[in-house]
């Protein structure tokens, strides 16, 4: 087991856009903020060119699928939600665009 210290002010779960935006607000104002997200990160070249690829679009590992979009359901709704490093978003706009604007975003 290490013996390295972690100390953070403030704990934010998810990257998305407003994981993301309150992580630096909070770093902003001068917080030593700790990003966790759930899933793997990933290149061009993880994701699948079709949502038939199940195994490579669906996050269920206990399936072994370790693709980027989860469903989450409650008692009213079902939710398909991105899981990752690289939004899913970000990634159907980025389609067909050069691979300079890719890394940059």
């Amino acid at each position: 087991m290490s013996d390295q210290h972690f100390d953070f002010d403030q704990i934010v779960i998810g990257s998305g856009f407003g994981g993301s935006v309150s992580a630096l607000r909070l770093s902003e104002k001068g917080y030593n903020v700790l990003i966790l997200e759930k899933g793997l990160r990933r290149e061009d070249h993880d994701f699948p060119t079709t949502n038939l690829d199940t195994k490579n679009y669906l996050w269920m590992p206990e399936l072994g699928f370790k693709g980027t979009m989860q469903f989450t359901f409650t008692s009213k709704t079902t939710i398909l939600h991105g899981v990752g490093v690289t939004n899913r978003m970000v990634w159907w706009i980025l389609q067909g665009k050069s691979s300079a604007i890719k890394t940059y975003v």
